[in-house]
C-alpha cells in the first residue's frame, strides 16, 4: 500500500539525477569555448527591440533570492509549510550550487570582443551557470510540483522563468549555454527539494 507514494518521489529522485548529469554535460561542453552558433543567437537577443529591456529587467528579479524568500513567506501565510520549503530549498539551493560552479568553471562571459556589440552590463564573476535562471527555474519548478494551480497560472510561471534566462542573454552577461546551465541546476534542485519536501510513505497505522 505504500508504492503508491512512493512511485512519485522515486520519480523526482530520478528527475534530479538527469538534470544533475544534464549540468555536468553542459558544464563540460561549456569549457569548451564559446562557439560560433551560440555568439550568433547571443547577438540575435542583443539586438531585441529596447523596449523590451525594462520588462526584462523587471521579470529577472524572480531570480534573486529576495524574490525566493518572499514566495515563501506567502505559502507559510497560507499554511502550505510543504510547499514552502520545497521552494526555499529550491531557490537557495540553487544559488549555493551555481556559486560552487562558478568556481569549477572558468569561462568568460561576453565582452565587446566575444559578443561583437557593446555589451550592456559588465560582470566579473565567471559566467557558468546563470544564477538568475538556476534561482528562477528552481523555485518555480518547486512551486508547480508542490501547488497545484491552474493552467493560466502554470503558464505565467513558467514564462516568468524563461524570460529570466533571455533577460540575462539580452543584458550581455550570459551566453545562451551558461542559462541552459543555470536551468539544469534549477531543476536538479527543484526535483530533489520537492522530493524531500514530499509526504513520506504511510505507516500501517495510517492506511
Amino acid at each position: 500500500m505504500a508504492a503508491p507514494r512512493a512511485r512519485p518521489r522515486a520519480r523526482l529522485a530520478l528527475g534530479a539525477v538527469a538534470a544533475a548529469a544534464t549540468t555536468a554535460a553542459l558544464l563540460v561542453l561549456a569549457e569548451d569555448g564559446v562557439p560560433r552558433w551560440e555568439r550568433a543567437l547571443a547577438r540575435r537577443v542583443h539586438d531585441f527591440p529596447d523596449v523590451v529591456r525594462p520588462v526584462l529587467e523587471a521579470v529577472m528579479q524572480a531570480g534573486t533570492r529576495p524574490a525566493v524568500l518572499a514566495v515563501v513567506i506567502v505559502l507559510l501565510l497560507l499554511g502550505r509549510d510543504r510547499p514552502a520549503v520545497a521552494v526555499g530549498l529550491a531557490g537557495f539551493g540553487a544559488w549555493f550550487a551555481s556559486s560552487l560552479l562558478k568556481d569549477l568553471s572558468g569561462r568568460p562571459r561576453p565582452d565587446a570582443a566575444t559578443l561583437g556589440r557593446t555589451v550592456r552590463e559588465v560582470a566579473e564573476s565567471t559566467g557558468f551557470p546563470s544564477t538568475h535562471t538556476a534561482i528562477a527555474v528552481a523555485a518555480v519548478v518547486a512551486l508547480l510540483l508542490t501547488v497545484p494551480l491552474p493552467r493560466w497560472a502554470v503558464a505565467a510561471a513558467l514564462t516568468i522563468a524563461a524570460l529570466t534566462a533571455v533577460a540575462r542573454v539580452h543584458l550581455d552577461v550570459h551566453w545562451p549555454l551558461d542559462v541552459l546551465g543555470g536551468a539544469a541546476v534549477g531543476l536538479t534542485l527543484a526535483c530533489a527539494s520537492a522530493a524531500l519536501a514530499a509526504p513520506g510513505t504511510p505507516t500501517r497505522a495510517d492506511e
